[in-house]
C-alpha cells in the first residue's frame, strides 16, 4: 500500500505540474494607464497592440486599457503625435503596467485624418497636404474660412469656389471638383454641389486640412481636384471659454460724389463665442456667432446669426456616440448693376434689388467602436438642410441624407492598415428657380483602400472605389 501511495504522489506531483505549465502558456489579462511623459494627463485613445496575434484594444477616457496576452508577447502602444512605445510581457511579472509616452516635436508630426481616414503624421501622407492651425486662423479675424484658406500656397477662391493649384474648383451644373467636409462629412448642398462657406462654425475650428489633388478613392468625384476638411475642435483636460468682439467701418471714397450715405457711416460688426468642457465621459462644446455687414453699396447688406452644439460620450473604452448639430439664419440683400458714373457707382438700378433669406441645420450622429479584435467601426450620417427665398420666386429648397459605414484594420505583422466603406446620400429639392421643379438625386458608392508600410519608412497607398449616381 506504500508503494501505491507513493506512486499516487509521484503522478499526482506530475499532474499539477502540467496544469501549471498549461495555465502558464494560456493568456493572461494585463491593464494599464497610458500617460503624458511630461504633465501626467492621461491619453485617451491610445492605439494598444499585441504584435504576436494582432489583437487590440484603446484607452477610456482615462488613459485606461485592458488586455490579453501571453508570456513573452510584444505590446505596442501608438498614438499620434507621440513616440510610440513597446513592453514585453514576462511570465510572473506584475500585470498593472503604467506607460508614459513622449510627444514628438516638429511640422512632420502634425496630426492629420483626411488622407486615409484615420489619424497619422502628416510626415507619412503621400499626398501632398497643407494644416491651418487654429492660431492662425483666430488671429486673422475671417469671418469666413473663405477667406482663411487662401492663406495656404497654391488655394485661391473665386466667386465663391474653391480652386486648388489652378484646377477646375466648381463647373456650374456638373458639380464641385473641390470636395468642401466638416469633421470628414461632405457639406456640398444638395441643389447644385456649392459649398456655403459662412455655414461652417468659425468659432469652433481645431485644424483645416487641404489635400492638393486627386483623392477619389475615398471620397469620389468631387475630390477630383482636392478637398478641405474642416475638422471641429473638441475639449481637452481644462475647460475653456473664448469670446470675440470685433467692428470697422467704410471709409469715404475719394469722389466725394459718390458718397451716398451722409452721416450714416457704413459699417460691419460681428461676436463669436465658444466652450468646451469635459464631464467625465461626456464632452461638451457650444458656440454661436453674430455678424452683421452694413456695406457702402445702398440698401446692400448682409446679416446672419448661428449656433452650434457638440456632443460626444465615450460608453466605454471601446464605444463612443455623438451628436453635432449647427443652425444658421440669414438675410442678404444685393444688386447687379449699378445706378450712374456720376453719383451712383454705389448705388443699385431700378429692379435689380435681390433680397434673400436663408435657413441652414445640419445635425451629424456618430457611432464608433472598437471590436475584440481592435477592428474599428464607425457609422456616420449627416441631414443637412438648406432653404434659400427670394421675393424674386428664385428660391431652392433642397435636403441630403448623407451615411456613411467604415471599417478599418490594422495589420501589425505587415505593416498594414486597410480602410474599406460604403457611403450613400440622398438629396431632394424643389427649386423656384429652375421652373418651379422637383428632383431627387442619388449616390451609393463603395471603396477600399490599403496603406502600406515597407522598411519603416516608405509609404505606399492604393485604393478603388466604385460609384453609382442617378437623378430623377
Amino acid at each position: 500500500m506504500l508503494k501505491i501511495s507513493e506512486f499516487h504522489c509521484f503522478v499526482l506531483t506530475i499532474v499539477l505540474t502540467l496544469v501549471h505549465a498549461n495555465l502558464s502558456a494560456q493568456n493572461l489579462m494585463i491593464s494599464g494607464h497610458v500617460v503624458d511623459a511630461e504633465d501626467q494627463n492621461p491619453l485617451v485613445g491610445v492605439t494598444v497592440l499585441n504584435s504576436s496575434d494582432g489583437s487590440g484594444t484603446a484607452t477610456d477616457i482615462d488613459g485606461i486599457f485592458r488586455l490579453s496576452v501571453s508570456p513573452d508577447d510584444v505590446v505596442v502602444f501608438r498614438y499620434v503625435g507621440y513616440a510610440p512605445e513597446s513592453k514585453t510581457f514576462r511570465a510572473g511579472e506584475d500585470t498593472v503596467w503604467q506607460i508614459a509616452m513622449v510627444q514628438q516635436v516638429g511640422k512632420l508630426y502634425e496630426v492629420v485624418v483626411t488622407g486615409s481616414k484615420y489619424e497619422k503624421a502628416i510626415g507619412e501622407e503621400t499626398v501632398s497636404i497643407e494644416v491651418l492651425g487654429p492660431q492662425l486662423i483666430e488671429s486673422s479675424n475671417n469671418v469666413t474660412i473663405e477667406s482663411s484658406i487662401q492663406k495656404i500656397p497654391g488655394v485661391n477662391v473665386i466667386d465663391g469656389q474653391a480652386n486648388i493649384r489652378g484646377g477646375s474648383g466648381y463647373s456650374y451644373g456638373a458639380g464641385s471638383r473641390v470636395l468642401l467636409l466638416m469633421d470628414d462629412i461632405p457639406l456640398l448642398t444638395a441643389d447644385a454641389a456649392l459649398a456655403n462657406w459662412n455655414f461652417v462654425p468659425m468659432e469652433n475650428i481645431g485644424q483645416i486640412e487641404v489635400i492638393k489633388g486627386a483623392a477619389s478613392a475615398l471620397y469620389g468625384s468631387s475630390a477630383l481636384n482636392g478637398i478641405i476638411n474642416v475638422r471641429t475642435a473638441y475639449p481637452l483636460a481644462e475647460p475653456e471659454t473664448r469670446i470675440t468682439m470685433f467692428s470697422g467701418i467704410y471709409d469715404s471714397p475719394s469722389d466725394t460724389a459718390q458718397r451716398w450715405w451722409g452721416n450714416d457711416i457704413p459699417f460691419f460688426t460681428g461676436v463669436n463665442a465658444s466652450h468646451r468642457q469635459k464631464f467625465d465621459r461626456f464632452d461638451l462644446v457650444a458656440g454661436a456667432y453674430v455678424y452683421a455687414n452694413e456695406s457702402y453699396l445702398q440698401h446692400d447688406h448682409d446679416r446672419f446669426g448661428r449656433i452650434n452644439i457638440q456632443t460626444r460620450y465615450r460608453v466605454n473604452s471601446n464605444l463612443t456616440v455623438g451628436l453635432n448639430s449647427v443652425l444658421q439664419l440669414n438675410r442678404s440683400v444685393s444688386f447687379f448693376y449699378w445706378n450712374n458714373l456720376d453719383s451712383g457707382l454705389y448705388v443699385p438700378a431700378d429692379n435689380t434689388l435681390t433680397i434673400n433669406q436663408g435657413t441652414r441645420m445640419a445635425f451629424d450622429p456618430f457611432v464608433q467602436y472598437y471590436d475584440g479584435a481592435g477592428n474599428k467601426h464607425k457609422l456616420q450620417g449627416r441631414f443637412y438642410k438648406s432653404d434659400n427665398r427670394t421675393q424674386t420666386e428664385q428660391g431652392v429648397l433642397s435636403d441630403l441624407y448623407y451615411g456613411e459605414y467604415q471599417f478599418q484594420r490594422r495589420l501589425p505583422v505587415w505593416n498594414m492598415v486597410v480602410t474599406a466603406g460604403l457611403t450613400a446620400n440622398r438629396g431632394m429639392v424643389n427649386a423656384e428657380l429652375y421652373g418651379d421643379t422637383s428632383y431627387v438625386a442619388t449616390n451609393q458608392a463603395a471603396y477600399l483602400q490599403l496603406d502600406k508600410t515597407f522598411f519603416g519608412k516608405w509609404q505606399v497607398n492604393g485604393g478603388v472605389r466604385y460609384e453609382q449616381n442617378q437623378l430623377d
